[in-house]
């Protein structure tokens, strides 16, 4: 896969967040009476805009340097964040957002474009996940590593479609083709396991120091069995 302008990628993001704040206004619009539930919007709208802010952010100078913003939160804390910004767009589409991760694992990589990824994912799963349907996202530490999960109940990938993400082939500038880009430029192995008909379950390996020692990895598809 052709390396894709940085402005395309960000671009995608930026009206995936767009998109949240869509769904997250248009709930409020239409009557979420519940105080509880137009804070957690509200919310849902201010998480967004940060995260746009933030992406756009990549074009102007950053006063942070690479090792203050590596390793600065836990897993935990930035799978919380990725559901509390795409909550609108699952109760919009009637979806159940589950959010499971192991307290204390550290991410080992640089923030942003695991979020980037994240958030692409999780995106794709409400948007391709049936009304009754879940989206499960999830970290845990497996066979020495951190390994987050992002898993969905809809139609689940073709055939086709694993082989070429797999393979990097997916169509440019589509949710897949940046994560599976911005994963290999992060160090990050993604797989995909697919259940026809029943979902897919997306999994990514973070770098760990234990596996630089000669540990190995965890094997593919283990998300399958979590």
């Amino acid at each position: 896969m052709k390396s894709l302008p940085e402005g395309v990628g960000i671009a995608h993001d930026v009206k995936n967040c767009l998109q949240m704040i869509l769904a997250a206004s248009g709930l409020l619009e239409n009557g979420a009476q519940d105080m509880e539930r137009r804070k957690k919007y509200f919310a849902v709208i201010r998480r967004n805009v940060r995260e746009a802010m933030n992406l756009l952010g990549r074009f102007a100078p950053c006063s942070a340097s690479k090792g203050e913003r590596e390793n600065a939160r836990g897993a935990e804390t930035l799978l919380n964040e990725i559901c509390e910004a795409a909550a609108a767009s699952a109760d919009e589409n009637g979806v159940r957002l589950f959010c499971d991760a192991e307290s204390g694992l550290c991410l080992n990589c640089e923030e942003e474009p695991l979020r980037r990824i994240l958030f692409n994912l999780v995106f794709n799963a409400i948007r391709y996940t049936p009304t009754g349907g879940c989206v499960h996202v999830a970290a845990a530490r497996r066979a020495g590593r951190t390994v987050l999960l992002v898993s969905d109940t809809g139609c689940g990938l073709s055939r086709t479609q694993r082989e070429a993400f797999v393979r990097g082939e997916m169509s440019e500038g589509t949710g897949l083709s940046i994560v599976w880009r911005t994963a290999r430029e992060l160090g990050v192995r993604v797989d995909c396991a697919v259940d026809p008909g029943r979902g897919t379950t997306f999994a990514l390996y973070l770098p760990d120091a234990a596996a630089d020692m000669g540990a190995q990895g965890a094997p593919k598809n283990e998300s399958a069995a979590l």
